[in-house]
């Protein structure tokens, strides 16, 4: 598939939650909580990016939930993506893990589809603790067991299909967990499964955990015990600097240090269509994608105004959503991969 140059100023990432639907009942988010109405359809996703505009833009793609693998047709919208983004690098999906059978089966259908392209197929499972750590943050008798099968056989398939498909975990860390970051850790580093440690992110829009945040949120003693374990991995090269600079002013002074992709370079999107900067917060809802292009709404003379106002939020985010991608070396990648395909 041709590689085709886009605008600087076009977003590069995409966070695209399919579904609201939610097998677990996780402490540290509600979604599993709301209502869930009708889902974006495969052809409403196709209509979307008919136009080119963002099409043609998009790098990465998260397709998320709730849990993305109760979708039936989610290798449908895979393929869309596939059919449609002729410049997507990475297709990344998260998952809890827990439909082992159905992940499989789809995992198989979804890597037979990107294979003869140029992008790369992920999945990242939540693992936040041995045992019944996990199960106690999830909600779910026996999970950790479910959640483990899924992994290993996801990673015998990684071995088949490496560097275009790839596995991993992602540990949240809470008031659950924060006792038992040592042994999680232990676990990854003897079994070399690739893991990210990522903190607690309050949210009135995605998460919809504002009002529950005793269930989850980090007491100030935490806050330098969580510190202290990032200066851990930092020392073990397991995190960079960019990412323990992002941890160290988050837990210890609330505040953001690092830049953000989603600072005019990323968009979240939600089951329904309806179209946000980020996931942090509801008053910055940009539109609708099933009643108005995104071209359209991209190019409104207030989006300005409303990043501009965003600004005081961001300073006292948490989400480390695609932080990675917004660091000066990845920029640099970045920017050199569009003046190579340019």
């Amino acid at each position: 598939m041709r590689a085709v140059k886009y605008r600087i100023d076009c977003p590069r990432v995409l966070m695209f939650s399919v579904t609201y639907r939610c097998n677990a009942k996780c402490k540290m988010c509600n979604i599993w909580d709301m209502e869930s109405g009708p889902d974006l359809s495969v052809s409403d996703l196709d209509r979307i990016l008919s136009d080119q505009f963002l099409a043609y833009s998009l790098q990465f793609v998260n397709l998320t939930g709730g849990e993305c693998f109760l979708r039936e047709d989610l290798v449908d919208l895979v393929k869309v993506l596939v059919d449609r983004c002729p410049n997507l690098i990475t297709i990344e999906l998260a998952s809890n893990g827990f439909l082992t059978d159905r992940i499989l089966k789809a995992t198989g259908k979804m890597i037979a589809a990107t294979l003869p392209s140029n992008i790369m197929l992920s999945i990242g499972l939540s693992f936040d603790g041995v045992g019944p750590v996990h199960d106690e943050v999830r909600g779910v008798p026996g999970g950790f067991e479910r959640m483990v099968e899924t992994l290993e056989r996801l990673r015998h398939l990684e071995k088949i299909y490496s560097p275009k498909f790839a596995v991993g975990v992602g540990a949240n860390i809470n008031a659950i967990t924060i006792d038992h970051l040592d042994e999680t850790y232990q676990y990854f580093r003897e079994r070399r499964i690739p893991a990210s440690f990522t903190p607690w992110v309050s949210s009135d829009l995605y998460y919809q955990n504002i009002h529950n945040q005793e269930n989850f949120d980090l007491t100030p003693e935490m806050r330098k015990k969580a510190y202290a374990f990032y200066r851990g991995l930092l020392k073990d090269r397991y995190i960079d600097k960019h990412f323990f600079k992002f941890v160290k002013g988050w837990l210890l002074e609330g505040k953001r240090s690092v830049g953000c992709i989603f600072r005019g370079s990323g968009i979240f999107l939600e089951p329904n269509g309806d179209l946000y900067p980020c996931v942090a917060y509801q008053k910055f809802k940009m539109g609708n994608l099933l009643e108005t292009e995104f071209s359209e709404i991209w190019q409104k003379d207030e989006l300005g105004k409303m990043y501009r106002e965003m600004a005081d939020y961001c300073l006292h985010c948490g989400s480390d959503c695609e932080i990675k991608k917004a660091s000066l070396k990845n920029r640099l990648k970045r920017d050199l991969y569009n003046w190579l395909v340019g």
